[in-house]
């Protein structure tokens, strides 16, 4: 008979008394102090800590405190109701390259999921998200621009009139045309700046409308921003940024606003859009000006007077660059696109 050497707290002392525990026949369980008394407890009543590595497991008596011991193979054999996960997770406690790989395994897991995962996820839920949720949350983010940001567009009617044709034109035909509408605003504190909302509004500044040498490369900021309504990207971000919860909340249709309309002018008007989003946008925008016999080289043209003009720029704005970064790669395959319309 197996004997193991414990400190009973029977919670009328706080000193513990040493003891031997052994277990003559099944389920029984004998506890034996310094002067020979024995106590017989049946093991059914009992609970015992989850190994964990060589740390002290503690016998848990009704009434009568709890017995704290080093961990011995024999508990097993008494005590055998350790689940599968216990003896998985003692397994990798006693097996330090084990631990080292199932740690590294679960962060790698961890980033998997957060750069792949989670945009995966709201690619696919952004689809199923309802028409008024993308209103409600356009609706504040103008409510956010119109109070701190901007006020009615400054530019000739006619000039306004003129654009919306161009846009109107170039619109025709898309799968979310009736959902599309372009907005002016005069917004100094944003600069030379342009973006769509979920509801289709997209909106243009003054400063942007200014800057722009002709027409075309306002119509290919247009199509640029259409490109993000189309592929959803407000609100694909915003979920992005929101994170798993507002993802399965958006799944199952109980959004209530709050988090999402809290990010989203953030993302919009800040953060702006990811780099794969962004590609994603131009790729559209390139397609659709050849469509309709226009040149992709008047988007690199624009990019080039923004990335100009932000040198020049000191007044703190929050310009296109801002939320729409331009790099030599976009503005090379804005102009490699553009030989096409050449061939």
């Amino acid at each position: 008979m197996s004997n193991i050497t414990g400190i009973w707290y029977n919670g009328k002392s706080s000193r513990g008394q040493t003891v031997r525990l052994s277990m003559p026949v099944p389920e029984c369980l004998q506890i034996e102090n310094d002067k020979g008394e024995v106590s017989e407890f049946d093991s059914q009543h009992l609970s015992i800590s989850t190994r964990l590595g060589s740390t002290h497991r503690t016998i848990q008596i009704p009434d009568q405190g709890h017995v704290q011991s080093e961990d011995n193979a024999i508990f097993d054999t008494w005590f055998p109701r350790q689940s599968r996960v216990e003896k998985l997770v003692d397994w990798f406690e006693r097996r330090k390259t084990a631990a080292l790989s199932a740690a590294a395994f679960t962060v790698i897991s961890v980033l998997l999921f957060y750069f792949f995962g989670i945009p995966y996820a709201a690619l696919k839920v952004a689809p199923h998200v309802s028409p008024s949720i993308e209103r409600t949350m356009s609706e504040q983010v103008m409510k956010v621009l119109d109070l701190s940001h901007a006020n009615p567009s400054k530019l000739p009617l006619v000039k306004q009139q003129a654009l919306q044709t161009q846009f109107k034109s170039i619109i025709a035909g898309l799968p979310r045309e009736k959902e599309l509408h372009l907005l002016f605003r005069d917004a100094p504190s944003m600069g030379a700046n342009a973006f769509a909302l979920p509801n289709g509004n997209i909106v243009m500044t003054d400063d942007l409308v200014k800057l722009a040498k002709n027409d075309e490369q306002l119509v290919s900021v247009m199509a640029h921003e259409v490109g993000h309504h189309e592929h959803r990207h407000g609100i694909r971000q915003t979920l992005e940024s929101a994170g798993v919860l507002a993802i399965i909340a958006a799944l199952f249709g109980d959004i209530s606003g709050t988090s999402m309309t809290a990010t989203l002018p953030a993302v919009l008007l800040q953060n702006g859009y990811s780099r794969s989003h962004e590609q994603e946008a131009d790729d559209f925008a390139f397609q659709l000006l050849i469509k309709h016999g226009r040149s992709p080289q008047a988007f690199a043209d624009m990019f080039k007077l923004i990335q100009a003009n932000a040198v020049l720029d000191d007044s703190g704005a929050i310009n296109y660059l801002s939320t729409h970064p331009a790099s030599k790669e976009r503005i090379a395959r804005a102009e490699q696109a553009a030989k096409q319309i050449k061939k």
